[in-house]
């Protein structure tokens, strides 16, 4: 009877053993498998989809402006231009008061040209003769306004001297006049044939040339000289 009754109470003793070892081991796999989806749980969290991003936060304040730079050096000069034309002067107006003129009697006599003379016949009651040109610029004022030329024909007999003028003058405003005057001077000399210019004579502008106002018009020419000049004053006379 004690034999049966040890071995009955080792079996009951296994099995109380197995029992408690199952127990373990069922305690463990719990303990496994809480950690497991514990894991998984943590592992899901992570890899979830990000979150949408926030809205931009506000701009910040625009800096202050940097300090203006120092100036450059100046460029150089670019080269001067080229001159421009000369504009055409301008035209002068005529008047049909006629006017006032004068040469100089030093340009004049120094013009002067001599073409020879001579008698025709033997016995010929001419003395000496001469025949004798000139020419000078006309002023108005201190302008140079056109020319005055005279031819001079001097036959000397026993009764003195006799000249033949012939003058013409002519200025840029189309006062052109021709005039024939005899005189009678003391000598040939040059001075004394300049100085025969001197009178009163009626001119036409016979001549037109261009634009003229004076063309038809008629003048009362008096010519008179001093020391230095010779002056052609004309007067209306129509």
């Amino acid at each position: 009877m004690a034999d049966l009754k040890r071995a009955l109470d080792q079996g009951v003793t296994r099995r109380v053993f197995l029992l408690v070892l199952g127990l373990l081991i069922l305690a463990l796999l719990a303990l496994g498998i809480s950690q497991f989806v514990n894991a998984l749980a943590v592992h899901s969290i992570n890899t979830s989809s990000v979150g949408a991003v926030g809205p931009a936060g506000p701009r910040g304040a625009s800096g202050t402006t940097g300090a203006t730079g120092p100036t450059g050096v100046p460029g150089a000069t670019g080269a001067t231009g080229p001159r421009g034309l000369r504009g055409a002067a301008a035209p002068i107006k005529a008047s049909t008061s006629g006017g006032s003129y004068y040469v100089n009697t030093s340009d004049f006599i120094s013009s002067f040209i001599e073409m020879p003379t001579s008698n025709v016949l033997v016995g010929s009651p001419t003395l000496s003769s001469n025949y004798l040109a000139g020419t000078a610029p006309i002023y108005e004022g201190t302008s140079k306004v056109g020319t005055f030329s005279a031819s001079f024909l001097s036959m000397q007999t026993a009764d003195g001297i006799s000249t033949d003028i012939s003058g013409y003058l002519s200025t840029s405003a189309g006062l052109v006049v021709t005039w024939s005057t005899p005189a009678t001077v003391d000598s040939m000399e040059l001075d004394s044939m300049a100085d025969s210019l001197v009178g009163d004579n009626l001119v036409t502008v016979t001549t037109k040339v261009g634009s003229s106002a004076y063309f038809g018009k008629t003048f009362s020419l008096v010519v008179s000289s001093d020391t230095s000049k010779i002056y052609f004053q004309f007067n209306p006379a129509n």
